[in-house]
Formats: structure tokens, sequence, C-alpha cells
């Protein structure tokens, strides 16, 4: 386990990401890849993140809190 400081939201997403293509670079498969998030806000950026570091995204449990069809 690791412990690492980040500046603010967009950088703790930022180093995930960078996380995530380094795992995937030295051989993890893309499925056997799983973050989570302390909060649902967390997703979108984690998402753009993930997405600009080319790595393939599928988020579940995005979708916000009224637009759930039990609400």
């Amino acid at each position: 386990m690791q412990l690492r400081e980040a500046a603010d939201q967009q950088d703790e997403a930022d180093r995930v990401a960078r996380a995530v293509r380094a795992l995937v670079g030295a051989g993890t498969a893309e499925r056997d890849v799983a973050v989570l998030t302390r909060t649902r806000a967390q997703v979108g950026l984690l998402v753009r993140a993930l997405h600009d570091q080319q790595v393939p995204v599928a988020a579940g449990g995005a979708t916000a809190f009224y637009e759930r069809p039990e609400v």
C-alpha cells in the first residue's frame, strides 16, 4: 500500500490515471484494474483523467442522484 498526497482533486485524478496507465503498460489486463472513489463527484474527474491517459473506462454508478429511475 502506498500513501500519496495530492494538491487537489484534479491532481489526485491525474496521479491515479497515470498509475493505472503504468499498470496496464506493465502488462496488467485493463479488465483487472478497478478504481474506487470516495464520492460520486470524483468520478467525472477520474474518467476525464483516464481518457487523457488513453485508458478505456467503464464507470459504474455515475448517474446523478435525481436522474435515477427510483428517485
